[in-house]
């Protein structure tokens, strides 16, 4: 299936403009790669403006990674990267 004409840039509206474009992409996907339904779940339209993968937990809960490879901190460096991060952001 061919996608449909696309209005020139100088238009009001475009195929990346349309409302419904993300379902339509993974309509589109699904038909030529085959999508697994986890994928299509992640395009679709239900999942606008929700997010599964962030908490707010007490710190109490937290403990720390007894795997953790880091485990000396060069004060000089910390306090470089956190500079760098309030000027910069976390790139």
């Amino acid at each position: 299936m061919r996608p449909g004409p696309t209005v020139s840039w100088r238009g009001r509206s475009s195929t990346l403009a349309r409302t419904d474009f993300r379902a339509a992409a993974a309509r589109r996907l699904s038909e030529e790669r085959e999508l697994s339904p986890a994928i299509l779940s992640l395009l679709s339209q239900d999942r606008i403006g929700h997010s599964s993968g962030v908490r707010v937990i007490p710190l109490e809960q937290i403990s720390p990674n007894a795997d953790q490879p880091r485990l000396a901190m060069d004060p000089a460096a910390l306090a470089e990267l956190s500079a760098s991060i309030q000027e910069h952001g976390v790139l």
